[in-house]
């Protein structure tokens, strides 16, 4: 621990916010990693077809301002990518889960590499 000349200063809460205390996660590098660029892959089974799934998930998207798509697959499942910022798109995968999440059964979510230039979200085919 380091020592202040400031009684004050010697409580860890006011160590972290000076930096001081070792150990202490640095927080700018810890907000650039919450908002760098993540993408994400997942699968979701259940009534997940003919329920408004795939429009409910590009609405929330797009107001989470993520780019991606999502799809109909013939096993009856729901695929979808979503790129943004990891805050974001950890926001989104939640707010799509409260809205549906009766549908859902199960979901599988796998971290994918970023696509440059990714458009907006949309509905695809």
């Amino acid at each position: 621990m380091v020592e202040s000349t400031y009684p004050e200063q010697n409580t860890p809460l006011a160590q972290l916010a000076a930096g001081l205390w070792a150990g202490a996660p640095d927080l700018r590098t810890l907000a650039a990693y919450k908002s760098a660029v993540f993408r994400v892959n997942v699968l979701y089974s259940g009534r997940v077809q003919g329920v408004g799934f795939r429009a409910t998930a590009r609405a929330i998207a797009s107001g989470h301002g993520l780019s991606g798509w999502v799809r109909n697959e013939p096993d009856g499942t729901v695929q979808l990518e979503a790129q943004g910022p990891q805050d974001s798109v950890e926001a989104f995968l939640a707010d799509l889960r409260a809205r549906m999440g009766r549908w859902i059964v199960s979901s599988q979510v796998c971290p994918v590499p970023v696509v440059a230039d990714s458009g907006p979200f949309e509905i695809v085919r």
